[in-house]
């Protein structure tokens, strides 16, 4: 377990040209119109079943196959996410939203190389696309390119000023490389931005254990697993912090959990093995 990266922050696939909000009596229309306003609803199950009706109607249409794709992701089914959006390509080669999305389910299914050759050929085709500069930085963290993830958030910060995820991302990348108080500094702007952003306190709480900052780190992790009690992540750096506080009933709580929602966290494993020994 990398303890400094936090990268892939709770990301939703959204297509860039839905309207924002659809009310239930918008859901009228033809099938592909109908698929639309379900992803513009959030409503990713009725979307797979309307935009499936589109593609049966029209096989050719390409926004419908972006919609499923989606849908498909926010769902965790990643493999026909990018078959989709993949479908979604071959009709038009030149979709740099149908490359973004699949950028976005290759990095959150662990396929980071296929990330980084969507993300690349959507910053390709779309230079103003934010948010693919954003995953992009992500997928560089995983790989453990710190400066190309430090300089795709800046392009991504630099398109978009709010952008929280962009911040926490870079965030982790001078985290990763040891400039402590820059990443202290994105993560603190982050968490203003989206004060809901677990995955900015998750990282800021790295960020204060490898500064010293025991308390601070304390109270950060605390906040991310209050946002996210099911951060396995977090309860065995949160651990990691209550053992160099000296609360060591504490620490193995927290690594127990841990251990819990990953049992094959060797970190968390060979932690608890060593303040469970007998003295």
């Amino acid at each position: 377990m990398n303890l400094c990266r936090v990268w892939i922050a709770a990301a939703v696939l959204a297509i860039a040209a839905a309207p924002l909000f659809a009310s239930p009596a918008m859901a009228a229309g033809t099938p592909s119109e109908v698929c639309t306003q379900d992803i513009a609803a959030n409503n990713d199950r009725a979307a797979i079943d309307d935009c499936t009706k589109a593609i049966q109607a029209n096989p050719k249409d390409g926004a419908a196959f972006e919609s499923r794709c989606s849908a498909n992701g926010n769902l965790g089914n990643n493999t026909q996410a990018v078959a989709d959006c993949t479908q979604a390509i071959a009709l038009d080669p030149q979709n740099s939203d149908a490359f973004a999305l699949r950028c976005l389910v290759n990095l959150q299914s662990g396929n980071i190389q296929g990330a980084m050759s969507d993300c690349t050929q959507a910053v390709t085709l779309n230079p103003q696309d934010a948010e693919a500069f954003r995953t992009r930085c992500a997928a560089n963290g995983e790989l453990g390119n710190a400066a190309a993830a430090i300089a795709d958030c800046a392009k991504a910060i630099a398109l978009d000023p709010q952008n929280s995820s962009a911040y926490q991302n870079r965030c982790s990348a001078y985290d990763d490389s040891g400039n402590y108080p820059a990443a202290l500094a994105d993560c603190t702007r982050a968490i203003e931005l989206e004060p809901t952003n677990e995955a900015a306190f998750a990282s800021r709480c790295s960020v204060h254990l490898n500064m010293g900052d025991l308390k601070a780190a304390l109270a950060d992790c605390d906040r991310a697993l209050e946002l996210d009690p099911k951060d396995e992540a977090t309860y065995y750096r949160r651990g990691l912090v209550n053992e160099s506080l000296g609360n060591k009933a504490q620490a193995v709580a927290d690594l127990k959990r841990a251990l819990s929602l990953d049992p094959s966290d060797a970190d968390a494993q060979s932690e608890l093995k060593k303040l469970t020994a007998a003295p």
